[in-house]
C-alpha cells in the first residue's frame, strides 16, 4: 500500500473524534440492521411452522369428526337392546374410508385411534371371524382418545345410557 494513502487515514482516525464516533455509529447501525434482519427471518420461520401445525391440526380434527359421524351412522342403523334401529338410512361408505385415511395420515397415534374406532363400529374382517360386539361404551372410549389426539381435556361425561343422541322429535 502507498505510504501517502495510509498516513492520512491514520491521521484522521487519531486526530478527528467526530469521524471515530461516526464510524462507531455506522457500525452499530449496521450491526442492529443485521440483528433485526436475523430476528425477522427467525420469526418468519416460526410463523410458518405454527401455520403448518395449525393446518395439520385442522386436518386431524376433520378426520376425527368424520370418524364420529361414521359412528353416528352405524349406531343409527344398529339395533341395541332388542330395539329396532332408530334411524335406518343409507350412507356413503366413502365417509368411513375418508375418515380412516385422514386418521392414518394426520393422527399422532393412528394405530390406537383406529383400534378404538374399529371397536366402536364393530369393524372386522369377515374372512377371519364374526363381528365383535360393540356398544355406546366403545364410543365413549373413542371420544376420550379423540380428545387426547386433539390436545383437549378428557370428556367429563360418564352417562353410558346417553352416549349418543338416539332420536329427537322431528329428526330424520
Amino acid at each position: 500500500m502507498d505510504p501517502q494513502t495510509v498516513a492520512p487515514l491514520a491521521q484522521l482516525q487519531t486526530t478527528n473524534p467526530e469521524i471515530q464516533s461516526a464510524l462507531i455509529a455506522a457500525s452499530v447501525a449496521i450491526a442492529l440492521a443485521l440483528v433485526s434482519l436475523l430476528a425477522q427471518v427467525i420469526l418468519w420461520f416460526c410463523d410458518k411452522r405454527a401455520q403448518r401445525r395449525h393446518e395439520l391440526m385442522e386436518h386431524r380434527r376433520n378426520a376425527l369428526l368424520s370418524a364420529l359421524q361414521v359412528i353416528d351412522h352405524v349406531y343409527a342403523n344398529t339395533s341395541f337392546g332388542g330395539q329396532p334401529p332408530l334411524n335406518l338410512h343409507a350412507w356413503s361408505i366413502a365417509l368411513a374410508r375418508d375418515a380412516m385415511n385422514g386418521i392414518i395420515i394426520f393422527a399422532k397415534d393412528p394405530d390406537r385411534l383406529l383400534a378404538s374406532f374399529s371397536a366402536a363400529v364393530g369393524l372386522h374382517n369377515p374372512a377371519v371371524g364374526p363381528a365383535p360386539a360393540f356398544n355406546p361404551g366403545a364410543l365413549a372410549a373413542f371420544r376420550a382418545i379423540v380428545c387426547e389426539e386433539l390436545d383437549l381435556r378428557a370428556p367429563n361425561y360418564t352417562n353410558q345410557n346417553m352416549i349418543w343422541i338416539a332420536s329427537l322429535p322431528g329428526g330424520i
